[in-house]
């Protein structure tokens, strides 16, 4: 445990924001330019080698590590802002640079989260370093708590409302978990989703809810950008700022394009699809029809889909924002124009509240059908936000971890942590979402040592009905049909005629068999094994799980 356990001291003289430039020193390593520093080297060096040093900079993109004396001040001895013999740490080793922030007192740690907070041009290395900080700085807050239901939760677990729950391996710390994005995909992504949750979460109020502007909704996406980096698709091992770019076509080309589901392969629900395409957001693409040619004669899950959408998209006359592309089975593209992106944002907003107050007005109502409406609107909305990409990147952080959980909070529900977040991209009806609500609402008073409110004893997935005699037998039992065709049917024989296409779901039990195995489960002895083997029983396909050994 950290020796000091006081809060840390906000600062009244945070540093200034540099705009740096990266230039290589004559030693080898790298340094930043700023206004005062260009005029110092040109003292130095002279004009004609700065504008070199300069040119230098812009094509070798060089990246500065920062270091910190003993103080937390940063030190660049090429600038003259201290000596090499004054470092104490640097962010080159994060290891070492963690040790180093433990034995700080709170004020040297709020020097240097600022310093890190501040630069516009940040290392891998720096995102992580100032995410680590955030952490530890999290664990010494002892300020207040919020005043709705996310104080049930440690903030210090508040990690888990924006890393989904099917990935929290057990076998990890918490630190582990908490920073996972951050040291993969996304360095300086918890430092980001925490500063949101304090400004866009922790304060909302169900006794004074208030209306979303498209501003804020933005500030919003800034919040969970900035100074975030993701992979470059372009070159391996490289780094870039998140774009804060709104999304959209300019002059008809370069919208974003995106999955409906986590599994490039899997079919979107055919409600959903209809559901979405009948409020404009989301269309076929009629230009690619030749697998719709194909599929007059076909009988596959795909084209009988493919037939379905064709139908449902030509009964719609308003454009969509999101076109499926008959070529892929769940990938959408926009194609509203980027001039278009904030009208379209506001028309979303201002409809969702229009329907949160109609459902609160309306005085036929009983208390449990207001609620479970407003999970509907609350479900819908987050839907049409997310499948509506209203930026480039970072529509996920945004729409299902921070503002998921606002909406959620001013209606008087507790917080979420969901299984898996990626279900709000389209492929799911709003009855799946509101049930993956209800688990979320339990999986977050599971995490805060609370009693569970919802009951999702009878959830529907794909229109595949199934009473669950165990909720520990549901919960492996929800994760066998997440991500299955939109073609599955009732398999109850007795219940219904239509048949559920073996192969596809087998398919899919085999693909949730490789998942589980990969976070260590199924094995034999392992309490998950004897429940999954159950839920395929229900299913009456349980000698998959024989494929794979022989048991």
């Amino acid at each position: 445990m950290h020796e000091h356990t006081k809060r840390p001291v906000e600062s009244n003289h945070a540093p200034t924001p540099v705009n740096r430039s990266r230039v290589p020193t004559s030693s080898g390593h790298s340094s930043f330019i700023t206004g005062d520093n260009i005029q110092r080297l040109q003292q130095r060096v002279g004009n004609q080698a700065t504008m070199q040093l300069m040119r230098s900079t812009q094509n070798n993109n060089i990246i500065q590590r920062m270091k910190f004396d003993r103080n937390g001040n940063e030190v660049d001895p090429f600038w003259g802002a201290g000596e090499e013999s004054d470092i104490v740490a640097d962010t080159s080793d994060l290891n070492a640079f963690e040790i180093w922030i433990k034995k700080q007192r709170p004020e040297v740690l709020q020097k240097v989260y600022e310093t890190l907070k501040s630069s516009s041009n940040v290392s891998r290395e720096d995102a992580i370093a100032k995410s680590q900080l955030k952490m530890l700085m999290v664990s010494l807050d002892e300020g207040e708590k919020p005043e709705n239901g996310l104080a049930h939760l440690p903030k210090e677990d508040w990690w888990k409302l924006f890393i989904d729950r099917d990935l929290h391996n057990a076998n990890d710390s918490d630190k582990t978990n908490a920073l996972r994005f951050d040291m993969d995909s996304s360095p300086g992504f918890y430092d980001a989703m925490m500063i949101g949750l304090e400004n866009f979460v922790a304060p909302a109020s169900s006794e004074y809810p208030t209306s979303l502007t498209s501003k804020e909704y933005m500030d919003m996406h800034q919040a969970v950008t900035k100074g975030t980096l993701i992979k470059s698709h372009e070159q391996e091992g490289k780094y870039i700022p998140i774009p804060n770019d709104k999304s959209g076509s300019t002059s008809g080309r370069g919208g974003t394009s995106f999955g409906m589901t986590k599994v490039e392969d899997s079919l979107p629900n055919i409600k959903a699809f209809k559901s979405l395409a009948e409020d404009g957001i989301v269309g076929l693409n009629p230009h690619h029809n030749r697998p719709l040619r194909e599929a007059e004669d076909g009988d596959s899950s795909h084209t009988r889909f493919l037939r379905e959408a064709s139908k449902i998209s030509s009964q719609t006359s308003t454009t969509p924002r999101t076109e499926l592309t008959a070529f892929d089975k769940n990938t959408l593209s926009t194609k509203y124009d980027k001039s278009q992106m904030e009208d379209l944002l506001t028309k979303t907003l201002n409809r969702y509240d229009e329907e949160i107050k109609g459902i609160k007005e309306n005085d036929k109502l009983e208390q449990g059908e207001v609620e479970e409406q407003k999970l509907y609107a609350i479900a819908g909305v987050i839907r049409e936000l997310h499948v509506s990409h209203f930026f480039t990147d970072a529509n996920g952080r945004l729409n299902t971890f921070l503002l998921l959980n606002r909406f959620l909070i001013e209606e008087g529900f507790s917080p979420v942590i969901m299984d898996d977040t990626s279900m709000f991209g389209g492929g799911f009806s709003i009855g799946q979402l509101v049930g993956q609500l209800k688990r979320g609402m339990n999986n977050f008073n599971d995490a805060s040592g609370r009693e569970r409110t919802q009951n999702v004893q009878r959830r529907n997935y794909n229109n595949f009905e199934y009473r669950e005699e165990e909720q520990s037998s549901g919960d492996v039992l929800h994760v066998i049909l997440f991500y299955p065709s939109s073609y599955l049917r009732k398999d109850l024989k007795e219940e219904a005629p239509e048949k559920i296409e073996e192969e596809h779901l087998k398919g899919g039990i085999r693909e949730m068999i490789t998942r589980f195995r990969e976070h260590g489960k199924l094995e034999k002895g392992d309490p998950w094994r004897f429940e999954f083997k159950k839920s395929l029983h229900a299913l009456h396909v349980e000698n998959e799980l024989l494929l794979y050994d022989n048991d």
